[in-house]
């Protein structure tokens, strides 16, 4: 019985004249893959890679900022000008990240249903909402400084740059 149903479908298409055309995205498709497939027998594919300078990369900056005391030169830009730098304890950390996620899962209890949903989590400190954003960090001393508003750019670093800029100082009251 299949065959036939088959069969008959079959004469069908043929008698009515239908033919299959590809798609637009088909044919963009086939010609990527057609392109890709020339490009590597022009060229060859990928070298192995012996070296991966980015993930050493990447490795070295953690393997540098590890450590419990690592003083930054942080230099505070608003606009193209530099009004000045700070040395800081470590490096400056976006106001933008947090320790524990900005999301949760939260049980609804619907006439004897449960349901589970993703709400807003609240910050360490009860509140909601995104923090502005910029940057913050501490000072040798332990004072806290946060960096944040339009225009507002930062560049820190483990070394001074040459950079004429005038060393930002927390003024202290006797």
């Amino acid at each position: 019985m299949r065959k036939l149903v088959f069969l008959l479908l079959l004469v069908g298409a043929v008698l009515s004249g239908c033919s299959w055309e590809p798609t637009a995205r088909q044919q963009l498709e086939k010609s990527q893959e057609e392109n890709a497939k020339a490009v590597i027998e022009a060229i060859g594919g990928p070298p192995k890679l012996d070296y991966f300078q980015e993930a050493m990369t990447q490795k070295r900056w953690y393997e540098y900022w590890n450590k419990p005391s690592v003083p930054a030169y942080t230099y505070i830009f608003v606009g193209n000008y530099c009004i000045g730098y700070f040395v800081t304890e470590g490096k400056p950390a976006s106001t933008q990240s947090y320790i524990y996620p900005e999301q949760m899962m939260q049980k609804f209890n619907f006439s004897g249903n449960y349901s589970y949903q993703i709400v807003d989590a609240p910050d360490l400190d009860g509140t909601y909402g995104k923090n502005n954003p910029g940057i913050h960090f501490f000072l040798p001393d332990g004072n806290p400084v946060e960096f944040a508003g339009a225009n507002a750019t930062y560049i820190y670093s483990g070394a001074p740059l040459n950079i004429d800029a005038p060393k930002l100082i927390v003024k202290k009251d006797k």
